[in-house]
């Protein structure tokens, strides 16, 4: 009697254990697979944007002519704000006294966090300043002082323009806009950096070596008229 009490018992407790198994399939089998979903999130931006010389010149406190040698450290300037430091070889200086070499501090990408359920999504949005820095090449850059340290600091964006092996100018900068990542649920989340399409404003690139140097020569005699009224 005692054992088939037990196996009575036993029996009762395999089936109330598929019963209660059966039951929680059939709840997740009923609750609908969760859709990702899209999110745009548009970064506003605060840049001085300049298209043609007479712009940039008139922000900057120093022009020069040279190259870049390498680059030296990451820098966060501010929290989520991370700048590439690099040294430049004065060859030339067209606006200021600097010469030998110096450093430059240029904004590279800001950390924006977006908060999503119960999660934070992060995105490094790339800065406009710019794209890609080729030691072979020249650059004339348009600079002012740091606020923060003892190095110097893009004038505007953009602020340098490269000189290729041919004489001709190139307005330098970074065109990305769009940065997009994941949720860990599969959402797909696209930042949108706002600011002014330099393209269209271009007016420097295809520029000869000459003609830009005749620019800058004149926009920065016409700032010193100015500032002396």
């Amino acid at each position: 009697m005692i054992f088939l009490h037990r196996k009575k018992t036993i029996l009762a407790l395999l089936i109330a254990a598929i019963s209660v198994s059966l039951l929680v399939t059939l709840v997740f089998v009923s609750q609908p697979a969760y859709e990702p979903q899209t999110f745009e999130v548009n970064v506003e931006s605060d840049y001085a944007v300049n298209g043609n010389i007479p712009g940039i010149v008139e922000r900057s406190e120093y022009i020069v002519r040279g190259r870049y040698i390498k680059p030296v450290e990451t820098w966060e300037m501010a929290p989520g704000y991370v700048s590439e430091i690099y040294t430049f070889d004065v060859e030339q200086q067209l606006l200021g006294d600097l010469d030998g070499q110096i450093q430059i501090a240029i904004p590279k990408y800001e950390v924006v966090q977006y908060p999503l359920e119960e999660q934070v999504i992060e995105a490094k949005i790339q800065l406009p300043y710019f794209d890609e820095i080729r030691l072979e090449e020249d650059y004339v850059l348009f600079l002012t002082k740091s606020q923060l340290r003892d190095v110097l600091f893009p004038a505007s964006v953009p602020f340098q323009v490269r000189l290729d092996t041919e004489g001709e100018s190139h307005l330098d900068y970074n065109a990305l806009a769009v940065e997009e990542t994941m949720s860990a649920k599969g959402d797909r989340i696209t930042f949108r950096r706002d600011f002014t399409d330099i393209q269209t404003i271009d007016e420097i690139s295809g520029l000869h070596v000459e003609d830009l140097y005749e620019q800058i020569n004149t926009a920065v005699e016409q700032a010193a008229s100015q500032s002396q009224r």
